[in-house]
């Protein structure tokens, strides 16, 4: 539990940007549930802001976490959080789109998570030796 810190506020930014883009994308969530193209297009958009959004929340919080831990999974919960719950209890204009919505949401956590992790623990390498590099020159 060392790392509860790093994790409130890595899900505090999370959360934060999560409620912003929900609120901005609430708009166009009426055009999910009809049929055409629009509704496929909003889901992609909606989908590709939150793989982004999860991506790089994981990938900060791996980078500077000092051991390996599964902690990292709640930075995507957080990241949730706001838009699920605002789809399915709040948003009016989401109504015969919620599951649509909720399916594109926990993919594109999904895949953020497990692209997010690698490139974390790859960063996390590298800046580690930069600063045994900075050390060694110093020392």
């Amino acid at each position: 539990m060392q790392d509860m810190v790093r994790i409130f506020a890595y899900s505090t930014w999370v959360m934060m940007i999560s409620m912003a883009m929900i609120l901005t994308s609430n708009l166009f969530f009426s055009q999910v549930a009809a049929p055409g193209w629009q509704g496929w297009l909003i889901l992609l958009i909606v989908g590709a802001l939150y793989l982004n959004l999860i991506y790089s929340g994981v990938w900060r919080f791996i980078r500077k976490v000092p051991a390996p831990t599964n902690q990292y999974v709640l930075v995507a919960v957080f990241a949730l959080l706001p838009a699920l719950g605002w789809i399915h209890f709040f948003s009016a204009a989401a109504e015969g789109g919620e599951w649509k919505l909720t399916a594109v949401l926990l993919l594109a956590a999904g895949i953020g998570l497990r692209l997010g992790h690698p490139a974390g623990v790859k960063a996390r390498y590298e800046y580690v030796q930069k600063i045994k590099e900075r050390f060694a020159e110093e020392g």
